[in-house]
């Protein structure tokens, strides 16, 4: 459909093969992915009124689930440029480059272009920030002896400040229900932000979590609170997050488990949670719902790979 310009029949070839997808996002995320860029470069091509806003859309998702996805970085770069996202555009022009510096180096004169047209935000806030951010990483330093050795490796003070700046402007999206530009801006944080700063990209993938919760995106909820918990395993708010969006999904046995991670980590918590844990425990095994048994893993691998596997690596 692609390759004969039936962007129409495209879109909604894709959109069928994502609507099996599921629990998927946490088993095939790389499947997942391929098949929101694709679905990103037939709204590209078709080029209706708001097509760029769906193509940042779906290349966030397929960024999400492979951040190193280098097309899907290519494909968000042009969206945001056609929107007038400056910087958000730089930033994953960086990103870009860090991945796949060939394809970068394609674009890299209208990302020249892009930055001499960027108004730098103020220094002295980034500095500030930033000396913030090298005071915090110093409480993390042991002493040994006459040395210091830090618990983790050094961390870019104007990446971190970069990435703060990005979720501060999600924050102030969210807090108005701009749920998806609230998401693309959370998502252009955990690009800039340095891979060792654990504690920060946690926060970063719980607030995309939260996003997708509002949007009602159960999977994609729930992977980014298991990205949040792995950043860091001590962080409580992804995995209440994880238990709301698995409650949603009829996972209710995950879902109580993971609250009762949450009283684990904070015994506080129990009175707050002890009832939702009974009642969920209460009703019934994992993987039914409220309309029956959701299908099987295996099932939606199968219907995924018998309906796109044809579309998913075509370009």
């Amino acid at each position: 459909f692609f390759r004969t310009g039936q962007w129409e029949l495209a879109i909604a070839a894709f959109s069928e093969a994502l609507s099996f997808a599921g629990e998927l996002a946490l088993s095939e995320p790389r499947h997942l992915a391929v098949c929101y860029c694709n679905r990103a470069a037939c709204y590209q091509s078709r080029m209706l009124a708001g097509d760029w806003e769906l193509v940042v859309q779906d290349c966030n998702a397929a960024v999400e689930l492979d951040p190193n996805y280098a097309k899907a970085y290519g494909r968000l770069f042009a969206a945001q440029d056609a929107l007038g996202r400056r910087a958000q555009a730089l930033s994953t022009w960086e990103r870009l480059k860090e991945i796949d510096p060939i394809a970068a180096n394609k674009v890299s004169a209208r990302r020249l272009q892009l930055h001499s047209e960027h108004t730098a935000e103020a220094l002295n806030t980034a500095k500030d920030r930033a000396a913030a951010a090298v005071s915090e990483a110093a409480e993390t330093v042991q002493i040994t002896g006459n040395a210091a050795t830090p618990t983790e490796e050094a961390l870019d003070p104007d990446a971190v400040a970069a990435a703060q700046d990005l979720k501060e402007k999600g924050n102030a999206l969210f807090s108005a229900g701009n749920n998806r530009e609230a998401l693309d801006m959370y998502s252009q944080a955990l690009a800039r932000s340095p891979p060792a700063d654990n504690k920060n990209r946690a926060i970063y993938f719980s607030n995309c979590a939260a996003c997708h919760l509002k949007l009602e995106e159960w999977s994609m909820a729930a992977l980014q609170c298991t990205k949040a918990i792995e950043a860091n395993p001590s962080f409580i708010r992804p995995y209440q997050r994880r238990a709301q969006a698995k409650e949603a999904m009829g996972r209710f046995l995950e879902a109580a488990s993971d609250l009762e991670k949450v009283v684990e980590l904070d015994s506080s918590k129990a009175s707050e949670v002890e009832k939702q844990i009974a009642t969920l425990k209460s009703k019934g095994t994992t993987g039914a719902g409220a309309n029956g048994s959701e299908p099987t893993q295996e099932e939606m691998l199968g219907q995924l790979k018998n309906f796109g596997t044809s579309l998913l690596g075509k370009f």
